[in-house]
């Protein structure tokens, strides 16, 4: 009797396995993106001075809005021969 018992459960049982076994998969899956996402962060502001982006809040912003001036005045040239 209780090995009937016990053998009707197996299907159940293994349903739950699978369950268990892909949310696993998946939490791996985030955990791998996170990692990532922190190894990125952290060698942006860490990394080499070169790699790293740190804005500087005294640093003033470069003025962007020059006027076109139009086209340059052309050159002539002489070319004198010896």
């Amino acid at each position: 009797m209780i090995e009937a018992t016990q053998n009707s459960d197996v299907p159940a049982l293994l349903e739950i396995i699978q369950q268990q076994n892909n949310q696993l998969q998946q939490q791996n899956q985030e955990i791998l993106k996170l990692q990532h996402q922190l190894e990125q962060l952290l060698r942006n502001t860490y990394g080499r001075k070169s790699e790293r982006f740190v804005i500087d809040p005294s640093q003033s912003a470069l003025p962007f809005d020059i006027p076109s001036v139009g086209e340059p005045e052309k050159q002539k040239e002489t070319i004198t021969l010896p």
